[in-house]
């Protein structure tokens, strides 16, 4: 009896403190750029707020060992090299996420790779958003580079090993990003020649095709996220990115059964609830369950977290009715996101 009472006890302190992996593990970069400093012509967005709430999110999912980047130190060489740095860092078989929440930005071309003759980047501390012949792309984190960086990852993580990236950030230039200043991406290009711009609509996502293309064979199978599908912004909503939101409520539906297709199709409901503008983009082989080589037990923990503030598992629960019902009903009246977002509205102000 006394040994069955410890087994208790220490099962009990496990899962309040935290969660236990089985094998290897699941580590995480997170970056998040807020504040691109007083003399920026970037507008201030939540991103502290969402790194705070990543942190919080994967811990408690299971994320033994994660790096946080913010404002200042976001820089792209800190960026560069903390990357390099998680190439030692991890094992074979563990998980990585790479997460950035801040601005992001279409650029000329650097190397006549793109079609459309412009590379996606992400926008580092210390970045211009107006050209400049004298700037050198010193902090435009540029899709090849980040690709490159992360194809030596998917190289030490091997086969057994996953790969996550979440991107919190919009790629401007159209007419509703650029006059209406939506908090992430309202910008036009970075370029010398803004007056022959021929854009595509869509957006490829922040990863180059080259890893898709490549074979998985002795290397981790790699799944993008990006907050939108399309040129334009990405919203902030209330004290968070409304993608990141939606990210940590599906985060906590995770289980050993959850694909990667239920994890993005949880994260386009919240967005398309709040804001039917801003659908997500998705990129990667969906059908595998998510963090499938890691097992691990979860925290006991009810309360939702987003931002400052603290959701209760009352209003948790409305939500997620509340999307549920959105998903039933919603091919009965295309109007009905819109009155379901008044809804949502007003549960969040009963509970506040």
């Amino acid at each position: 009896m006394k040994v069955f009472k410890k087994l208790l006890v220490g099962l009990s302190i496990t899962m309040m403190i935290g969660t236990v992996s089985l094998g290897a593990e699941k580590k995480a970069l997170l970056i998040g750029v807020g504040n691109y400093g007083d003399d920026s012509d970037w507008c201030k967005t939540k991103a502290g707020n969402d790194v705070l709430l990543m942190n919080r999110t994967v811990e408690k999912n299971g994320f033994h060992y994660t790096k946080s980047l913010t404002d200042q130190a976001a820089t792209k060489t800190n960026v560069i090299s903390t990357l390099k740095k998680f190439v030692d860092i991890l094992d074979t078989g563990d998980v990585f996420l790479f997460y950035f929440s801040g601005h992001g930005q279409l650029v000329k071309d650097q190397n006549a790779d793109e079609y459309d003759r412009f590379d996606e980047s992400l926008v580092l501390y210390g970045a211009p958003k107006y050209y400049s012949s004298s700037y050198g792309m010193e902090n435009h984190l540029l899709d090849e580079e980040l690709s490159n960086l992360l194809n030596d990852i998917q190289n030490k993580l091997g086969e057994e090993g996953e790969l996550m990236v979440l991107i919190d950030a919009g790629f401007g230039h159209n007419n509703e990003a650029v006059t209406k200043g939506i908090s992430r991406g309202d910008s036009d290009p970075y370029s010398d020649d803004l007056k022959n711009l021929k854009l595509k609509k869509a957006i490829n996502g922040i990863i180059d095709d080259v890893p898709y293309d490549k074979p998985n064979e002795n290397r981790a199978p790699l799944v993008e996220i990006v907050a939108v599908n399309a040129l334009g912004g990405a919203v902030d909503y209330h004290e968070n990115g409304l993608f990141t939101f939606a990210v940590a409520q599906s985060f906590d539906k995770i289980t050993d059964s959850t694909s990667y297709q239920d994890f993005y199709e949880s994260i386009n409901e919240v967005c398309s609830l709040i804001d039917e503008n801003q659908r997500p983009l998705v990129k990667g082989n969906l059908d595998r369950n998510v963090f499938k080589h890691v097992k691990s037990l979860s925290y006991l923990d009810t309360n939702v977290t987003r931002g400052n503030s603290v959701m209760t598992e009352e209003e948790a629960v409305q939500i997620e009715d509340l999307i549920i019902r959105t998903k039933e009903e919603g091919t009965k009246d295309k109007k009905r996101p819109n009155s379901k977002k008044v809804e949502f509205e007003n549960i969040k102000m009963a509970n506040n």
